[in-house]
């Protein structure tokens, strides 16, 4: 699957002021497991403890959980992280540290991923972890960074070119 004509321009308007790097795949499952599953260890996934915030302009998508994060909820299990059809995340950027934008692989929809954590107060076991994560939906890229990212993150990331605003 592909970008269309205008998320393909949107991301070269990023990447010529060189403020993105793309994720691969597989790292962007590394970057996420974690996080989603509340884990340190790795023993079984506690994702149902994980603070989930979500927020989308679009009432066809509101409601979702966790779950849309990975390939399957299976209980405990550590099921993986769902594999986007194109990530990326910022550098060298003021406003947009520890953030990933992606398209996901079912929905076709666009994420923007920030605000990520998990923190054990365990040593040796999985009791005690604590992870959140922040996520934003919607149908098109261009929606994404309009009702999203603010003025000033837009301007760092377009520059002139900014014909979000």
């Amino acid at each position: 699957m592909k970008l269309t004509y205008k998320e393909n321009a949107i991301v070269k308007i990023i990447k010529i002021r060189e403020k993105f790097v793309k994720i691969h795949k597989d790292a962007f499952s590394d970057l996420l497991f974690d996080v989603v599953h509340c884990t340190t260890r790795h023993h079984y996934s506690q994702a149902n403890k994980t603070v989930f915030r979500y927020e989308t302009f679009d009432e066809d998508l509101d409601g979702r959980d966790i779950s849309i994060m990975v390939e399957s909820m299976n209980g405990l299990n550590l099921t993986p992280i769902i594999k986007p059809i194109y990530a990326f995340g910022f550098v060298d950027t003021t406003h947009l540290n520890h953030v990933v934008v992606f398209k996901h692989p079912l929905t076709k929809t666009w994420f923007y991923v920030r605000d990520m954590s998990v923190r054990s107060n365990c040593d040796s076991c999985e009791g005690d972890n604590e992870s959140e994560i922040s996520v934003n939906e919607e149908k098109t890229l261009e929606k994404l960074f309009t009702l999203h990212f603010t003025n000033d993150e837009r301007l760092e990331l377009f520059g002139d070119a900014n014909y979000l605003c």
